[in-house]
């Protein structure tokens, strides 16, 4: 099974496109922390109606889960082509925006949180 679950905050706005064939698309990338504090950028990508609502609400700074597949696409980097990973949203929950916490690096701690 092809699936993962992304806690962070959203690292930029996110980017809205309307593609050639009339398809939204919204792109936006998760930051997040490991135990270690080693900070990641996740790219994610939504589509339809998803990606219409995302646009409209989420912002820089805020807070968001995301759950889908971990899918690849093609990007060309100067004269080579590489595949880039990313989480297609398959379900998400805004969280809101929090001012000096990290987000919860393992199970246990989200357990908490969510509880709370």
């Amino acid at each position: 099974m092809n699936s993962l679950t992304l806690i962070g905050e959203v690292a930029s706005d996110p980017v809205y496109f309307c593609t050639e064939k009339a398809q939204d698309l919204t792109r936006i990338q998760i930051r997040t922390t490991d135990d270690r504090g080693q900070t990641t950028l996740h790219h994610c990508q939504a589509w339809g109606p998803l990606a219409l609502d995302l646009h409209r609400h989420l912002r820089k700074g805020e807070w968001f889960m995301v759950r889908g597949p971990l899918k690849y696409r093609p990007l060309r980097v100067g004269n080579r082509q590489v595949q880039l990973p990313y989480v297609h949203i398959a379900a998400h929950t805004y969280l809101g925006r929090v001012t000096g916490v990290r987000p919860p690096t393992d199970r246990s701690q989200l357990r908490v949180a969510a509880a709370s």
